[in-house]
This record gives structure tokens, C-alpha cells and sequence, in this order.
């Protein structure tokens, strides 16, 4: 008889579903102690990308192993409570919640992209996001010339996006 035993590495998981319970923090789900997934690898590919295989409360889920763009890293946020006056590495969002990275988790370059009935493709917004980084990166390194940025007061966002354009 063979048991199962959890692996030993770390893997950083998207997970589609939600693991808080709003503020009452003592019904939050312990994904640390508790998701410990028995993932396989299915013989299906999407978008020429294996499919992994799990069952979270019952439920299959389907997954893509995303890589995070050479030159980046990724990291885990939480967030560290409402209106505080954090320091420089925090940010704030609409909801007035301030993120902090989380230092008990190292950074990580590749990521279990996790779905619910069907594994991602493609088309998918995480997918997407990253592939955003590639195209943001050479819009960053693109020049731009100071009648460039000048054109873009002048005739707002559009001329800029479409000076851009032209030099990348």
C-alpha cells in the first residue's frame, strides 16, 4: 500500500475562488495547512501547455502552469488594513486598502493558473496580463521625443499611444 505524500516544494497556486470570508478573519480558509492538492498531469494540452489536474472541496479544477516574463519576478500581496499610513513599498487601492508584499513567501517565477469545468487558455486574463509585461517593457524602452509628449497634451492620450506606436 503507498500513501500520498504532499510535495515538498513550494508552489504558488491562482486559485478561483475566494479563500477569505470578508472581515471575519477566523473563517478565513488555511490554504497553507489545509491545500495540499494531489495534482496530476492530464494528457490534454491547451494552447500547446500541459493541463494539471486537483480537486479543491470536491470540485475538479484545471490548470496551466503560467512562467512569469524573463526580467520579472513574482510576489505575493495581502493586504495590511484600511486607511494606514504604511511605508513606501505599500499601495493603495480604490477601496482604500492598503498591499504589502508578503515576506514569508519568496518570489516566484512560474504559477498553477487554476480553473473551474475548463483549464485556462490563451484568452485568459492572467495570461493575458502577462503578456502585457513583454509589450509594456518595450513600450518603457521606446523612445520618445519631447515633441512626442508635447503632441500628447496637446490632442490628449490618443496621439501618444499612436506616437508609441510608430516607434516600437
Amino acid at each position: 500500500m503507498s500513501a500520498l505524500i504532499p510535495s515538498t516544494t513550494a508552489a504558488v497556486h491562482l486559485l478561483p475562488c475566494s479563500t477569505t470570508s470578508g472581515k471575519d478573519v477566523h473563517n478565513n480558509v488555511r490554504t497553507h495547512t489545509f491545500f495540499t492538492p494531489l495534482i496530476t498531469q492530464t494528457n490534454a494540452q491547451v494552447d500547446e501547455r500541459n493541463v494539471y489536474e486537483c480537486q479543491l472541496r470536491g470540485r475538479k479544477l484545471l490548470a496551466v502552469q503560467e512562467h512569469v516574463p524573463a526580467g520579472f519576478q513574482g510576489v505575493v500581496v495581502q493586504p495590511s488594513g484600511k486607511n494606514t499610513t504604511g511605508g513606501e513599498d505599500e499601495e493603495e487601492d480604490s477601496e482604500g486598502n492598503n498591499w504589502r508584499a508578503d515576506e514569508n513567501v519568496a518570489p516566484f517565477t512560474s504559477f498553477f493558473n487554476w480553473k473551474h469545468d475548463a483549464a485556462p487558455t490563451e484568452s485568459d486574463g492572467v495570461t493575458r496580463a502577462l503578456q502585457w509585461l513583454d509589450v509594456a517593457e518595450a513600450v518603457v524602452n521606446a523612445p520618445v521625443s519631447v515633441d512626442d509628449v508635447n503632441k500628447c497634451l496637446l490632442e490628449g492620450d490618443d496621439a501618444f499611444t499612436k506616437a508609441l506606436a510608430l516607434e516600437v
